[in-house]
């Protein structure tokens, strides 16, 4: 297990075990995690998009391709992949089925 010193925005003291941040009070002796490390929903589209282009080209797809094996347009994939586009729970849906896998490791954190 990996324990990792940082700074919030804010200057507070805190540490990261695995993934997880946890902060210190300012006498540095109450723990608790850090919910304003949370990713910002920016990070969190990017993230998605990662996961779907990895999730395509492991099946050597192109984008073409997975757009009309979803039925959603290929601009429209292109931007999700971008991490520009904020899909619909339809549309990620539809991208799921098509790469075969559940919807929610698409969107796992």
């Amino acid at each position: 297990m990996t324990i990792l010193p940082s700074e919030q925005r804010d200057g507070a003291s805190s540490f990261y075990v695995g993934a997880t941040a946890y902060c210190l009070e300012a006498s540095n002796t109450i723990v608790f995690p850090c919910f304003r490390d949370m990713p910002s929903d920016t990070q969190r589209l990017r993230a998605l998009g990662t996961r779907v282009r990895e999730l395509r080209t492991a099946r050597g797809w192109s984008q073409e391709r997975l757009a009309e094996e979803s039925s959603i347009h290929e601009n429209h994939l292109r931007r999700i992949e971008g991490g520009t586009a904020n899909p619909s729970y339809l549309v990620l849906l539809r991208i799921a089925r098509a790469l075969e896998v559940r919807a929610g490791k698409l969107i796992e954190e």
